[in-house]
Parts: structure tokens; C-alpha cells; sequence
């Protein structure tokens, strides 16, 4: 019973922690992808993506961590990276948002 005295029906509760089936293949499917097109990138170019996303770093510390002039630099550079991930995903049938 909930709070009002009602009956929760248990088929109408979702278990948050263990994702739906068809879920779980779309995000092996993304992650296997994304795998594949980070190993097309160069040394230079993953770790320009390592140092932005996945060790937070601002652009400005990007660009000296990698011997660049300027932010200006880093941000040009990683628009293209993403482009060029944008595309390699796409290549392999990952398009748009994944939810």
C-alpha cells in the first residue's frame, strides 16, 4: 500500500538499477563505437579529448599541457576532433543524442 492507502501495482514500478534489456545493448552498441572511433583518432588528438572530458581540464590548460599558443588553438583543434568523432559514429550508425 502507498501513503494513501492505495495498492501500488508492482508492474507499473521501474527498477532504475538495472536498465532495460534494449537499453543496455544501445549503450554496449555506443560504447563499442565510440571505442572503435577513438582509436582512429591520433596520440595528440585522444589526449586532447582525455585532457578536456575526462580529467576536466579548461581549455586554456589544454592548449599549454599541449604546447599550443593559445586557447584559440585548443578550441579549433577540439571542434575538429569532435567533428571527426561526430563522423565516426555516424560511420557505424550511432546518429544524434543517445538516451
Amino acid at each position: 500500500m502507498d501513503l494513501l492507502g492505495e495498492e501500488i501495482e508492482m508492474a507499473t514500478l521501474q527498477d532504475v538499477s538495472n536498465p532495460a534489456p534494449d537499453r543496455q545493448v544501445q549503450e554496449e552498441e555506443v560504447r563499442a563505437a565510440l571505442k572503435e572511433t577513438l582509436l582512429e583518432l591520433s596520440n595528440e588528438e585522444r589526449l586532447l579529448i582525455r585532457l578536456r572530458f575526462e580529467d576536466q581540464q579548461p581549455v586554456r590548460e589544454v592548449a599549454r599541457v599541449l604546447g599550443w599558443s593559445s586557447e584559440f588553438t585548443a578550441r579549433r583543434r577540439l571542434k575538429a576532433v569532435l567533428k571527426k568523432l561526430r563522423g565516426g559514429l555516424e560511420t557505424r550508425g550511432i546518429r544524434g543524442p543517445v538516451s
